[in-house]
């Protein structure tokens, strides 16, 4: 579905699904604009027709001017870094850097915002299969080096919800799992590592999803006002890691003659149901997307919108 010169501007475009993003809102027919703290660190948004303007998180009245002209901006920046487990950074960042975007719209008179939070804002991942309504990680929740960045996601996200209740902002959350695809330097880097290896992760259930498929389903939302006020998880499908480092393997033809079994009892899946039912979120196969990240620019992946048929 086309979003017909929709101006819509979207925070952290040179970011990993930012790229992504702003790849599906152009080939939809929107007009993009990327608004990041160093507009020239990815030449080839200006080239594919971005608008770039300069905005640090942390500036509200930079966000204003940057959001001026826009139908809809894309609540995307954020801080997820592996490696990176200082609470205080990501409270700055996705925290308080989400509300100040959220202010900054409103500012700027635009009522529409599409917030980019994480399958990981629950609590009783790896004990369950989650849905929209799962119990979050909250303020008293315990923090450490393995959660920070979920934990500022699902309070950066509640208190998104709060703001919009309480100033009648436009807002949908969509919820993505861990996402692969080009560009990305936490998943991907380590998952070529690991098939590398002659090892075979039995048991372990790791969702994953294709950044294309995230960023479809996000301009799904776009283009559907029923899901203002709603949140959808966008999340792989239930299946073994093992999945992926065969296809992974196959991909960039690896052999491995024998695997040695390490049993890793963990599930961490999550409950795509509603995304699927309502804005046609899909899936690609991991050999299609795989075979994606190859292409050097997301705006030359044919996706096709899935929108269901009652849209």
């Amino acid at each position: 579905m086309e979003l017909n010169n929709l101006n819509v501007a979207v925070t952290g475009a040179t970011g990993f699904i930012g790229r992504y993003i702003c790849a599906e809102l152009l080939r939809r027919q929107a007009r993009v604009t990327g608004v990041v703290r160093n507009p020239d660190r990815v030449p080839a948004l200006r080239e594919q027709g971005v608008t770039m303007r300069e905005a640090d998180l942390a500036d509200l009245a930079a966000l204003g001017q940057a959001f001026e002209g826009i139908d809809v901006v894309v609540s995307n920046a954020a801080l997820f870094d592996l490696d990176n487990a200082d609470w205080k950074a990501h409270e700055q960042t996705n925290i308080q850097g989400g509300r100040n975007v959220l202010q900054a719209s409103l500012s700027a008179g635009v009522k529409r915002v599409i917030l980019v939070s994480s399958c990981g804002v629950y609590a009783s991942m790896g004990k369950d299969t989650p849905a929209e309504d799962g119990a979050q990680f909250t303020s008293d929740s315990w923090r450490h080096r393995a959660n920070r960045y979920m934990v500022s996601k699902a309070l950066a996200e509640q208190d998104a919800w709060a703001y919009a209740r309480e100033q009648g902002l436009n807002l949908t959350a969509v919820r993505p799992s861990a996402v692969y695809g080009a560009f990305d330097t936490n998943f991907m880097p380590r998952l070529r590592k690991i098939a590398a290896q002659p090892v075979s992760m039995r048991l372990l259930h790791f969702s994953l999803v294709y950044a294309a498929d995230v960023a479809e389903a996000l301009c799904n939302c776009i283009a559907d006002d029923a899901t203002i006020g709603q949140s959808y998880n966008l999340s792989g499908e239930d299946r073994e890691m093992d999945d992926f480092l065969a296809a992974l393997r196959e991909d960039q033809g690896i052999r491995k003659k024998f695997l040695v079994p390490v049993p890793v009892p963990f599930r961490n899946t999550f409950d795509s149901s509603r995304a699927k039912r309502e804005i046609g979120f899909r899936n690609r196969s991991y050999a299609e997307g795989l075979s994606l990240i190859h292409i050097s620019e997301p705006t030359r992946q044919p996706a096709t919108s899935r929108m269901p048929s009652s849209a």
